[in-house]
């Protein structure tokens, strides 16, 4: 359990555990128990903003970025996503590199990865970004 862990830990470095919250009914049992509330925090989020903040906790670099990303006031622009409808024909193979020129080209953003529908967590730098993947123009699929 969550205070198990707590208690185990107790004695050692102040730690605080960070629990992602997928159900709105978890929120609202949250909301209304301080003594839960208490033991960590809690994050409401979806899949995309998820495997954001999962990359920025492993690595310094990427958590100052998303730090600066995501103040109001930040030069640096904005993480998005957007329906990938907007990038592709009705059935169509397009490789990263493919995708980040027409995103560079309608928006001049920077392509970040993509979520398929089908899957958790969005696909952040995809290591083989010469394959070329089929896209379906009617599928809710997001690129970041």
């Amino acid at each position: 359990t969550l205070r198990g862990l707590l208690d185990k830990l107790k004695g050692s470095k102040k730690t605080k555990i960070v629990t992602e919250l997928l159900d709105p009914k978890t929120s609202q049992v949250i909301d209304r128990n301080d003594g839960i509330r208490r033991l960590g925090s809690f994050v409401y989020s979806h899949a995309v903003a998820t495997g954001l903040f999962a990359l920025a906790a492993s690595e310094k670099v990427l958590y100052n970025l998303l730090k600066e990303l995501l103040e109001p006031a930040g030069e640096l622009g904005h993480i998005v996503a957007v329906s990938l409808k907007e990038f592709v024909a009705d059935s169509e193979q397009v490789s990263f590199y493919e995708l980040r020129t027409r995103v560079q080209e309608k928006c001049n953003g920077i392509l970040l990865g993509w979520r398929r529908m089908n899957m958790r967590y969005p696909e952040l730098n995809p290591k083989d970004k010469h394959h070329r993947r089929l896209w379906l123009h009617s599928s809710n699929d997001e690129i970041i």
